[in-house]
Order: C-alpha cells, then structure tokens, then sequence
C-alpha cells in the first residue's frame, strides 16, 4: 500500500513514462528515424541518450514529453489506418509532401519543434475526415474506433459503442450509419463529446 496521495501519483507516472518511452523508440526503429533525430522530436538538444531515457525512474520523461510521445502516437495510428501495408506506413514519415510544401513529415517536425507534431497529426487526422467517398468503410470504421478508444477503456468496450450504442441525433448506432453513408456525421456527434456532450 501507498503511504499517501503524492507516493501513488508518482508511481503511476513513473509506470506511465516506462510504457510510453518503450513505445515510443518502438515506433522511432519502425520508422527508421536516427537517435539524435529521436531525441529532438521530444525535445532535447543531444544532450542526452535515448538509453539515458530509458533508465528508471524516467525523471527525464516531463509531462511535456509525455505530451509529444501521445503526438507521435497519433500520427503513428492515423498512418496505419490510411496505409494498412507496413512499408508505406513506417516510410511515410520521411517522404517528400505536397501538403507540406515538397518537405517531409519529419522535416516539419525538426523545423516546427513547438508545432511540427501537431501539424502533422492534424494534417493526418484530416485525411481521415475527407469525404465518405473518399475512404473505405472499414477505414472510417478504425478511425472511428481509434477516436472511442480515448475514452471508452477498451478495444471491446470502442467496439461494443460501434455496434450498439444508439446515437440519438441520428437514430441508429454508428456502425449503421457508416453502413448508410454518415461518416461525417458520426465524427461530429464524437466531437461533440470530446467537448462535453454524452456517448
């Protein structure tokens, strides 16, 4: 047992900063990013090692760097629910970009160092917004899924909203309509709960 409230906090954070840190140089050797470039997208200047990181009690890994790992999170789920085969996902991050001017992803990331992140997940996050004919069902679907997994706990509880959950504004659950072309429609009723309203 924990002695008081502040022991508990701190060893949630700890356990929190370990799994995030694993994850994220997981997905950095996917993406095939350098170690000095892993360092500067969470915002270090080389001064310290991705080894450094991971050594307990992470008491390098900051509420701030917590914030940038949940980006590269975000951007690693958008890319593989718009590219399901691994080799356009992991090289994506590095490829030259229209939407970006000609630069790559990561380019941006490195140049934008207080914003590059969120322009990435936000452009990537669009994508998956475009219009329903635009993106299979099955797309929207795990776009949809990825969005009530934030709240919803769990795989099984995002996929039992999916399939059950009635949304009143519409009358029907969301996968029905998905099934009926009312992608975008769905994605508006979860914003609306991402700012307070009810799932």
């Amino acid at each position: 047992m924990f002695s008081d409230e502040n022991s508990l906090s701190e060893y949630r954070f700890e356990d929190i900063s370990k799994v995030a840190i694993s994850t994220y140089v997981g997905i950095m050797q996917q993406w095939n990013i350098s170690g000095e470039d892993q360092l500067l997208l969470l915002g270090f200047n080389g001064d310290v090692s991705t080894e450094k990181l991971m050594e307990p009690p992470f008491s390098l890994i900051t509420p701030e760097v917590l914030e940038r790992i949940s980006f590269v999170l975000k951007i690693y789920k958008c890319l593989q629910i718009l590219f399901p085969e691994c080799e356009q996902s992991n090289t994506w991050i590095k490829k030259a970009n229209d939407a970006f001017g000609g630069d790559s992803a990561l380019a941006v990331i490195l140049g934008d160092r207080n914003n590059g992140l969120l322009k990435v997940a936000e452009h990537l996050i669009n994508q998956l917004e475009i219009p329903n004919e635009f993106l299979e069902k099955s797309v929207q679907k795990e776009f949809i899924l990825s969005l009530v997994l934030e709240w919803a706990g769990s795989t099984e509880n995002a996929i039992n909203w999916y399939e059950s959950q009635m949304i009143p504004a519409l009358g029907m659950t969301p996968q029905r309509a998905v099934e009926c072309g009312n992608y975008n429609l769905v994605l508006k009723y979860l914003e609306g709960v991402s700012l307070g309203g009810y799932a």
